[in-house]
């Protein structure tokens, strides 16, 4: 299951079946980002975890504002150690139009 500011109070954990999994983006200054993990494998010596971020292109309209992009999500616990493959794409807007 994953987590988002909008879900309401925070579930309770067990902390002795489950663990979080969690990817961060740092303070940003305008909106239009995001971060989120796409998919989750165990192998058979690590878990694997697939992230995308996205961030306003140059041309894109973002609102200027303070955002923390996060996504967590709870999975089963393990000792294994979590590898995290990250994929960065850029939105692309078209030219600005000014008259």
């Amino acid at each position: 299951s994953s987590l988002s500011p909008t879900d309401g109070p925070i579930p309770q954990i067990d902390f002795n079946e489950k663990m979080v999994i969690a990817v961060l983006m740092g303070q940003k200054g305008t909106g239009s980002y995001e971060i989120e993990i796409t998919k989750i494998i165990e192998r058979e010596n690590y878990i694997e975890v697939f992230v995308k971020e996205q961030s306003p292109g140059i041309n894109c309209a973002a609102d200027a504002v303070l955002t923390s992009p996060y996504h967590i999500v709870e999975v089963k616990k393990s000792d294994k150690p979590v590898r995290f493959i990250y994929s960065i794409e850029e939105q692309i807007c078209g030219p600005v139009v000014t008259d």
